[in-house]
């Protein structure tokens, strides 16, 4: 099964692969013993989020950010790719190459970083200057922004 797919430049998950990875969360969740609420607690999230992110389609992508998703694999004892794909390979992208990529990427193309924040979808200019604001994108902004620019996003889980 072909887990995305390009459309019009968006690249679409199925709900299967979405499935999965909540169902990984699940797992390694009750692995630790922990309740929801006592997870959610130690990640500094509300009960309800985290509820959303074991059992709705689509919020593990939207509603939590990378800096919360890390510290959310942390406190499971998991990496944050174990949750998205434990099987990528490669050298992980940091948030200041992450950058860097992004720049070399506007001055190759010869655009400016509004027209690439219309393609992508998100704003990110301020983590172009102050590359730990990464932590405050959310997946799918990530995964926008390595598909335009032509890197593996997974790489860049943190």
């Amino acid at each position: 099964m072909k887990q995305e797919f390009q459309h019009d430049k968006i690249l679409i998950e199925t709900s299967a692969v979405r499935e999965a990875r909540r169902l990984k969360l699940k797992q390694s969740r009750e692995a630790t013993g922990k309740s929801p609420h006592e997870i959610a607690a130690l990640v500094g999230i509300s009960a309800p989020t985290y509820y959303d992110l074991e059992n709705c389609d689509g919020d593990l992508n939207m509603v939590i950010s990378l800096g919360e998703l890390s510290k959310l694999s942390s406190v499971l004892g998991i990496s944050t790719r174990f949750i998205f794909d434990d099987k990528t390979e490669g050298q992980p992208i940091l948030p200041e190459p992450l950058c860097a990529k992004i720049k070399s990427y506007l001055d190759a193309k010869k655009i400016d970083i509004a027209n690439f924040e219309d393609r992508v979808g998100f704003t990110i200019e301020p983590s172009l200057h102050d590359p730990a604001k990464i932590l405050d994108w959310n997946i799918d902004c990530l995964r926008f922004v390595c598909e335009e620019i032509g890197a593996n996003w997974r790489l860049a889980l943190l």
